[in-house]
């Protein structure tokens, strides 16, 4: 069994730096790719995220300048791959935040799977958290409202599939998952947001940082131990870990 990763850019969130990298050019407007991933060569297809909503429900819910192109959401690219919707089998979920979970209608009979308290925060965001969820209290309806889920539980790492497994990286958000795939290549690790550019692994030199941590946490010691976490379970090599929003990446395919 041979699996290969492929990036899907589902379309470009207007942000801002210091929301990618902790207290680093604050204030400077960004566009930032809205990634989920697709996973082949196994006995089943399997989707890690879903990606962002369309331009017009980007814009009046979430980042103003965002926008979606015809053709982008994830479910119009799987042709790419001689897939439909209907092919995919089980989406694993890093989390619950708006650019990670659009179009589940889409995808009806799949399995979905994220962490268990990803899922209650989801369910009873803190007000500064509302928006992310898409949280009915601002007029909103969440796309996996109505949906059932496969809760994994605790911190251990859990076996999806053969060569897929999740592991419980909170900091982002209080239930955050990493997806690790074994490769021809080795081992890659799907991070989420728990990594949104590959500059959070760089770190500080300057600052004797080896991490330059996330800008949008619920806890921040989480983040770094996350980070750490990541790293070390893509056997300590940068380029095997994937971002959940960096440019650099857009379209690629792994291993290459």
């Amino acid at each position: 069994m041979s699996l290969t990763i492929h990036a899907i850019n589902t379309g470009w969130i207007g942000s801002f730096q210091n929301r990618l990298t902790n207290c680093r050019m604050d204030g400077v407007k960004v566009m930032t790719p809205s990634l989920c991933w697709l996973i082949t060569g196994g006995e089943r297809k399997v989707l890690v995220d879903t990606g962002m909503c369309d331009t017009e429900r980007a814009n009046k819910w979430h980042h103003a300048g965002s926008k979606q192109e015809p053709g982008e959401a994830v479910h119009e690219q799987l042709g790419k791959f001689g897939l439909k919707a209907s092919d995919i089998d089980v989406i694993i979920f890093t989390h619950l935040h708006w650019d990670h979970v659009q179009n589940l209608q889409q995808f009806p009979d799949a399995e979905l799977i994220c962490h268990e308290k990803e899922w209650q925060f989801a369910m009873a965001p803190i007000p500064s958290y509302w928006h992310s969820y898409e949280h009915p209290i601002i007029g909103a309806v969440p796309p996996f409202q109505g949906r059932e889920f496969q809760l994994l539980k605790g911190d251990a790492e859990h076996r999806i599939l053969p060569g897929i497994s999740a592991f419980f990286t909170p900091g982002h958000s209080p239930g955050s998952m990493s997806v690790a795939v074994e490769t021809a290549d080795g081992p890659y690790v799907i991070a989420g947001d728990a990594v949104m550019t590959y500059d959070n692994l760089r770190g500080d030199p300057a600052k004797r940082q080896k991490f330059l941590p996330i800008g949008r946490y619920t806890d921040i010691f989480q983040v770094f131990d996350s980070l750490e976490r990541i790293l070390d379970r893509a056997g300590g090599v940068m380029e095997h870990v994937l971002p959940g929003h960096d440019a650099t990446i857009v379209g690629q395919k792994w291993p290459r």
